[in-house]
């Protein structure tokens, strides 16, 4: 009877240790039969604020910003989740989450707000990161993070909806 107790015992410890050191995945899991456990990204939410424009996956909107006699103009930008996985792969890439949350500027101070953040959110954590558009330190890390801005930004410019925006005409800063 030990014996049984002692192996029960083991077959617990050895699995609780299994089960620690495997992966846990931020991303929703689809399940489907027996099949494996595909990642599906119906939580990953990317937010853009710049003084340009405002972008919103999870509520859906582009807000492009004009000078004050335009005022500013909203339409609807869906991401599908394998544009969202792209995206994601390319933060991965370019080490968007081990950015700091602010990129450090260079002490140059400028009129106006012009500064740009992102957000990402993937359901369970928040990795956001803020640079000031012409005062930074790193340019390497400048240079990744708006790499990243055009990577996301080719793929929202693809909609008819949003092809169809005149250009902001704000001061472009980069």
């Amino acid at each position: 009877m030990k014996t049984k107790q002692f192996i029960l015992f083991l077959i617990i410890l050895i699995s609780g240790s299994i089960a620690a050191q495997k992966p846990i995945h931020k991303f929703n899991k689809k399940h489907s039969g027996n099949k494996s456990t595909v990642k599906t990204f119906d939580h990953f939410n990317i937010t853009i604020d710049d003084y340009r424009y405002n972008f919103s996956s999870k509520d859906s909107f582009l807000i492009r910003y004009y000078s004050d006699s335009i005022g500013q103009r909203k339409v609807k930008v869906i991401l599908t989740n394998n544009e969202k996985e792209l995206i994601y792969k390319k933060a991965r890439e370019i080490d968007f989450y081990s950015m700091p949350r602010e990129i450090e500027g260079n002490g140059i101070s400028i009129s106006g707000e012009h500064s740009t953040e992102i957000c990402i959110f993937d359901g369970s954590t928040k990795k956001c990161v803020w640079i000031m558009a012409c005062c930074v330190k790193d340019e390497n890390m400048k240079k990744k993070f708006y790499e990243f801005i055009s990577f996301i930004f080719d793929i929202i410019e693809t909609r008819k909806e949003v092809k169809l925006l005149p250009p902001s005409d704000r001061v472009d800063l980069l």
